[in-house]
């Protein structure tokens, strides 16, 4: 996996353990990336053995679960936000 991402997460990439993280919008460092997976296949084999074994960390269902959560507190935030507005502005 080659990603372009300015600060990957260990849970999400370990540098040339899980993938490659390239600089956003560096197509010099994108393209190293591209060759050094093509010059070095058994560490490309090593690193997708492990990204395997990481996207075991990830399960969608955890993520929709989170999604509902932030939700749930935007949803609140703004009617507090709503609820006390009146206040606010009438004193």
């Amino acid at each position: 996996m080659i990603l372009a991402i300015s600060k990957p997460k260990s849970d999400t990439l370990v540098q040339h353990k899980t993938g490659i993280a390239v600089p956003i919008r560096d197509a010099e460092k994108l393209a190293e990336a591209i060759i050094f997976c093509i010059n070095n296949k058994e560490k490309l084999k090593k690193m997708g053995k492990m990204l395997l074994i990481l996207q075991k960390n990830f399960d969608p269902k955890n993520s929709l679960k989170i999604l509902k959560i932030y939700k749930n507190i935007l949803n609140n935030e703004i009617m507090n936000f709503l609820i006390f507005m009146p206040i606010i502005l009438c004193c």
